[in-house]
C-alpha cells in the first residue's frame, strides 16, 4: 500500500510530500507554511495521490509538472517531452563527439 506522508522542512517550516513511486523516493516541496488549514489541504492532495498510485493511474507530471522527477517518470513511461527529447539528442551528440576525439 502506498503511503503519502506530509512532512515539515525545519529550516523553512514549509510542508512537503514524501512518498515512494515506482521504487523511487519522491519529495515534493510546497510553499505552504505548516498550519492546520494547510495540512488539511495538503492531506486531501496526498489522499488523491495515494489512491491513484494504488490504482496504477498516477501521472507524476500531472500532479507535479515543474518537478525534475516528472520528466524522469515520463521517459520511463515512454511519454517523451520535447525538452527530454532535445536533452537526449544533445547528450547523444556530445557523447559521439567525445568518442570521436
Amino acid at each position: 500500500m502506498a503511503k503519502v506522508n506530509i512532512r515539515v522542512r525545519p529550516e523553512t517550516e514549509t510542508l512537503y510530500l514524501d512518498f515512494f513511486f515506482r521504487g523511487a523516493r519522491c519529495r515534493e516541496q510546497t510553499a505552504l507554511v505548516d498550519t492546520p488549514e494547510h495540512r488539511k489541504r495538503l492531506q486531501a492532495l496526498a489522499n488523491r495521490i495515494q489512491k491513484e498510485i494504488e490504482r496504477g493511474t498516477f501521472d507524476y507530471g500531472a500532479f507535479f509538472p515543474n518537478s525534475p522527477k516528472a520528466e524522469v517518470f515520463a521517459i520511463r513511461e515512454g511519454k517523451w517531452t520535447l525538452c527530454a527529447l532535445m536533452q537526449q539528442t544533445i547528450m547523444a551528440m556530445h557523447g559521439k563527439k567525445e568518442r570521436a576525439a
